[in-house]
């Protein structure tokens, strides 16, 4: 019974560390932050005036059963390394993530 017990714990918690976004090592690092984008080369406009899509980076998101990716976003007129995505509603059991392209690495909090 204890030798079950403490296997159910070891992979508890190896399940945790290995579990939720990775780049930068496994469980995320508090520490790094991603890939440098210059949006000179990277924004690619949409058929919509003002939104963009990203070359380099994709919002991935699962929202009320929809997935989707490549979502469009405006830049932020006081800051161009923000990005705003208008209209996100989450609701329980949602989720979203910042990947890249290539899906190379994720990162997220």
């Amino acid at each position: 019974m204890k030798k079950s017990f403490l296997a159910v714990i070891i992979a508890l918690l190896t399940i945790t560390t290995l579990a939720g976004c990775f780049g930068g090592g496994a469980g995320g690092s508090t520490n790094y932050v991603g890939p440098v984008i210059d949006n000179k080369t990277d924004l690619q406009p949409t058929q919509e005036e003002g939104l963009f899509t990203s070359k380099k980076l994709q919002l991935v998101t699962e929202i009320n059963g929809s997935y989707k990716t490549d979502r469009p976003f405006t830049v932020d007129p006081q800051d161009e390394n923000k990005r705003i995505y208008d209209d996100l509603y989450l609701y329980k059991y949602d989720f979203f993530y910042m990947g890249s392209s290539d899906y190379k690495d994720m990162w997220c909090n």
